[in-house]
Parts: C-alpha cells; sequence; structure tokens
C-alpha cells in the first residue's frame, strides 16, 4: 500500500491489545488517524498513547480527551474543579484504571489520584499529546473524507472548520465533539448537508444497521465491542477484536 494510504479509528478507549492488533496488521505501510475518544473506559490508557507515538498515529479530539484536559490542566481552577467534579473521566473508577496503567496505587484518594496521573501523564510527554489533538481531521480530492468524532450540524462545513479552530482552547462542549441531543448527529445514517465529503465519526456505541451507509458518505465506527476501521483505499471497514 501506498504510504498516503489510511486507516481511520475512532474511540480506541485505553483497549491497547485491541489497537496493537491494528498496528501489526498495517504497520508502518499507512497513515494512522484515531478520531477521538482514545482514552479512558478501558485498562490501559498509557499503553494507547504509548502506541499512539510510537506509530505516529493522528490524535484528533473527542469528549473524553477535552474533558480530560479541562479537568487536569485549565487554567481556570473554578471549572476545572467542576470538571472534576461531575465528568465521566474524574469518576473514581475512572481514575483507579488511568493509575493502574501508569503505575500508581488505585487506592490512594480522588485527589492523590488526579495529582499522580497529572505528573505521570506529564513526565511521560502524554498531556502535550492530548494538548495536541486537532478538532477534525480532512483530505482533499475526488476520495476527500473528514474526521471528526461525533458529527457534523447542518451549517456550512466551512464555517463549521472555522467555529472549531477557534474554539480549541476554550474548553466549549461543541456539538461535533459531544454530540447534539436535538440531532443525535453520531447516530445519523444519512449523508451530512454541510458537506459532499465521506465524513467518519464514532462517539454512539450503540449503532444500529450498516456501519456505511449513504452510498458510502456517512461512516459509523463507535462500537462497545473491538475496535473497528476504516481503510481509504477500498472504503471498507475492518473488525479486530
Amino acid at each position: 500500500m501506498p504510504q498516503q494510504d489510511t486507516v481511520v479509528m475512532v474511540d480506541v478507549h485505553a483497549q491497547s491489545r485491541h489497537l496493537e492488533k491494528v498496528t501489526k496488521e498495517y504497520g508502518n505501510n499507512v497513515r494512522y488517524v484515531a478520531g477521538g475518544d482514545s482514552i479512558g473506559m478501558g485498562p490501559d490508557t498509557k499503553g494507547v498513547l504509548d502506541i499512539a507515538s510510537d506509530f505516529n498515529i493522528r490524535l484528533l479530539r473527542g469528549n473524553w480527551e477535552h474533558q480530560a484536559l479541562e479537568g487536569l490542566v485549565y487554567h481556570d481552577l473554578e471549572k476545572r474543579n467542576m470538571t472534576q467534579e461531575v465528568s465521566r473521566p474524574f469518576e473514581y473508577a475512572e481514575l483507579q484504571k488511568l493509575a493502574r496503567s501508569y503505575g500508581l496505587d488505585p487506592k490512594l484518594s480522588k485527589d492523590e489520584l488526579i495529582i499522580g496521573i497529572t505528573e505521570k501523564m506529564q513526565d511521560n510527554g502524554h498531556l502535550n499529546m492530548l494538548a495536541r489533538t486537532a478538532m477534525y481531521y480532512e483530505t482533499e480530492g475526488e476520495n476527500g473524507f473528514i474526521v471528526v468524532h461525533a458529527g457534523l450540524t447542518n451549517e456550512d462545513w466551512s464555517k463549521q472548520k472555522n467555529d472549531l479552530g477557534k474554539a480549541k482552547g476554550t474548553f466549549d462542549q461543541l456539538p461535533q465533539i459531544f454530540d447534539d441531543s436535538k440531532y443525535t448527529l453520531s447516530n445519523q445514517e444519512a449523508a451530512f448537508a454541510a458537506t459532499d465529503k465521506t465524513v467518519i465519526t464514532g462517539h454512539s456505541h450503540r449503532i444500529k444497521g450498516e456501519r456505511i451507509t449513504a452510498d458510502g458518505k456517512r461512516v459509523r465506527l463507535a462500537s462497545s465491542r473491538g475496535l473497528f476501521v476504516w481503510q481509504s483505499w477500498d472504503q471498507k471497514v475492518k473488525s479486530f477484536r
């Protein structure tokens, strides 16, 4: 396969064993794009980020990365504390999983876990990796595609792209990253009106029907079982478990 061929995955969720199977399958012969929620829920966030570094995987921002950064490093202490109180990545059980992956004692208090995890992620360069996550990935040409974590709104893609670029450091809960309760963007089977390109998303783990719809213009990869990837050279989805 030529170097420009791309493998897209979304919602790795700290499942390093699944990611290892993907990188073993394709090696260094492709470009990898991970469309958000690469961390959390699963057992090995550190392992996933280490693999991402080794294979130069282009990490995009999902709601988990967004909230992890907001709760660990955001300069607004009030908002940081609020995020630690109410968001899923900072539930005690989730912090314990993170602690184990970084070799920390999971029985520490919540505050101690947050301090220890922040230090470990900083030492491993992982906070910088999360801070560099892009809000979307786009290719040009006849078979151009867009990867965004949850989906697109009805606004023109050029405006959404501009808004996403401006909002990267604000920690606003953008519908393209967190979904939209009114339209349930990540579950939408129809092509997005905002663009003629193929749009690849994750976020919703309750996919009904086919993963590729709208004559190939809509691809949904999230799953609670294994990891699904989309191959740019044949526009097909492959499962890894």
